[in-house]
């Protein structure tokens, strides 16, 4: 699991950590904002901040929850994080089977939120759940999810990120703390591109025909826009 601090929206992650310390931290977030942005890689380093040894607060990258974290491929290998990445699964949507267990579905069930929460923290740190592009999942996983949202167990914490929470059910984002994660600067932007070997003035550009979204602007690079 590929994680790096972000230039950007590192404010907003500090109060989250913030919150963690003096037990403020709500059970259910939703980062949302445009797509392309960075929402996810914040919250992954959130995610891993609450995880390292030293935290809640920014990861110091070599304790064992850190390294866990890090290793074990796109998901990671921390036995207390949960992560469902459709883009990294290739999945359109996202299914009932990755959050609830549906023995009568008539589907073989993957590992699910719900299987992850029925178990005891294996570090005592809590334990996180990160749904990546949460309006992908379809009617039947988001009322499965509410459950969780309205039931939560003590020493859990689920993080939605989403460029698109209007798709989200109405019931859904009341049970969450909503976070609006703005665009980035043209500086910040342009140092995203830089990252991915665009430099100079096509960086400078492509930031600002971006309206502040890195992701958007590695899209039109791609296409030698």
């Amino acid at each position: 699991m590929f994680v790096e601090k972000p230039l950007a929206h590192g404010e907003i992650i500090e109060r989250l950590w913030k919150a963690a310390r003096s037990s403020r931290l709500p059970h259910a977030l939703i980062l949302e904002g445009p797509r392309g942005i960075g929402k996810f890689l914040a919250a992954k380093w959130f995610s891993m901040g609450m995880l390292c040894e030293t935290g809640p607060g920014e990861p110091c990258g070599s304790c064992g929850p850190c390294k866990r974290v890090l290793s074990g491929g796109v998901r990671g290998n921390h036995p207390d994080l949960f992560l469902i990445d459709p883009i990294e699964e290739e999945e359109e949507r996202i299914r009932v089977t990755r959050i609830a267990l549906r023995s009568d579905s008539g589907e073989a069930n993957e590992e699910c939120v719900e299987s992850f929460l029925g178990l005891r923290a294996f570090e005592g740190r809590g334990r996180v759940v990160l749904v990546r592009e949460s309006h992908r999942m379809n009617p039947a996983a988001q009322n499965a999810l509410l459950k969780t949202l309205e039931e939560p167990r003590p020493g859990t914490l689920l993080v939605l990120e989403t460029h698109r929470p209007e798709l989200l059910l109405t019931t859904i984002r009341s049970r969450c703390v909503r976070l609006g994660m703005p665009s980035l600067s043209a500086r910040e932007c342009a140092e995203v591109l830089s990252r991915h070997g665009v430099e100079g003035e096509s960086a400078a550009l492509l930031a600002r025909w971006s309206s502040g979204s890195p992701g958007h602007a590695i899209e039109l690079d791609a296409r030698g826009v």
